[in-house]
């Protein structure tokens, strides 16, 4: 409740407390969702190669959350360089993964000038291989030193 304004505000530090009880508890869709809290820090700059770091790794689950995490930086270019073209078809590739989220890529890629959608059809991302949810959340829980101290009020 706390990370998606109910009640009247937000609170990102208890948001951030409770996703990573869950992470602890092997909830990966929590760990993800801390993660994506993570560009809301006081300290962003600070963070780029954790943060970074993270969405990478969640990516390699195949997990869509994830790699709608990684099409929104890539949009936004929250500590990478910005690339709609790239972010559009990690939006495609969590549309395939999961065909209820397709809409995302639906709105990037209407957003589109003609040349862009020719650059689209013409770019391909490689996709990385896959790893396994628990993989994943022992390594993020690994990294829980580096992020268990980022403020984010």
């Amino acid at each position: 409740m706390h990370g998606i304004f109910l009640r009247g505000s937000f609170n990102r530090t208890e948001a951030a407390k409770y996703y990573l009880v869950s992470a602890r508890l092997g909830n990966i869709r929590r760990s993800i969702r801390y993660i994506s809290h993570l560009k809301f820090s006081n300290n962003l700059n600070q963070i780029c190669l954790i943060y970074t770091d993270l969405i990478d790794k969640a990516v390699q689950t195949h997990n869509p959350h994830a790699i709608i995490l990684k099409a929104q930086q890539m949009n936004s270019g929250s500590c990478v360089q910005e690339d709609q073209i790239a972010g559009a078809h990690f939006f495609k590739w969590a549309g395939e993964v999961k065909p209820q989220i397709s809409v995302y890529l639906f709105n990037a890629y209407d957003s589109f000038s003609d040349f862009q959608k020719n650059q689209f059809k013409a770019f391909k991302i490689e996709r990385p291989l896959h790893i396994s949810d628990q993989e994943f959340l022992k390594y993020f829980l690994a990294k829980l030193p580096e992020i268990e101290t980022i403020k984010f009020d």
